[in-house]
């Protein structure tokens, strides 16, 4: 009766576990999601535009890639300023490396990554960028699928040396309990 409690509560344990652990990237995604989306906002303001929107955000390997409604002109000081304020404030994950490319060629135009920012190595400042279709594409380290069932294990660790005990628990306590005497007199 009570191995069946334990069981049950294991089991709810580790079913919760499992449950948050996988809901934990989406979420996670999400905030990047936004925040690129705050990103690309300044990226326009600092540029000059308050009317072009920022069409939706495409995942590619590792990254995303951020394209603007209409043509934009740019300095790179300023977008490197506000990709080093939103890693500043953990609103970025670091360590991530941004490129500009344009609609029509993969050929980067510019570049850095938030090591150039917070070693102050920021290349090309000083130059404004004549007005184009630029595209934003910015990556962040791979990850692996290994490090969610690491976390996985390591979470339900706790739980599987409850079992543990409890089953070691329980066979000391039945082996020194003495056995039953039998009535031996029939009466």
């Amino acid at each position: 009766m009570m191995t069946g409690r334990i069981f049950s509560i294991l089991y709810l344990l580790v079913f919760n576990i499992l449950h948050v652990s996988a809901q934990l990237k989406p979420m996670a995604e999400s905030a990047i999601e936004m925040q690129l989306r705050n990103l690309a906002h300044r990226f326009l303001l600092a540029s000059g535009d308050s009317n072009s929107y920022i069409l939706p955000l495409k995942k590619i390997n590792n990254g995303y890639r951020i394209e603007f409604e209409n043509p934009v002109t740019f300095s790179p000081d300023s977008l490197a300023a506000i990709a080093g304020q939103l890693g500043k404030h953990r609103q970025l994950p670091v360590p991530y490396t941004l490129s500009i490319t344009t609609v029509t060629s993969p050929d980067i135009i510019y570049g850095f990554s938030s090591e150039n920012i917070q070693k102050g190595q920021v290349p090309a400042t000083g130059r404004r960028m004549p007005a184009d279709n630029y595209v934003m594409n910015i990556y962040f380290p791979a990850t692996t699928k290994n490090n969610v069932y690491t976390t996985i294990f390591l979470a339900a660790m706790p739980a599987l040396g409850l079992l543990i005990y409890t089953v070691v628990v329980r066979r000391k306590r039945l082996q020194q309990e003495p056995p039953e005497e039998k009535n031996t007199h029939s009466g």
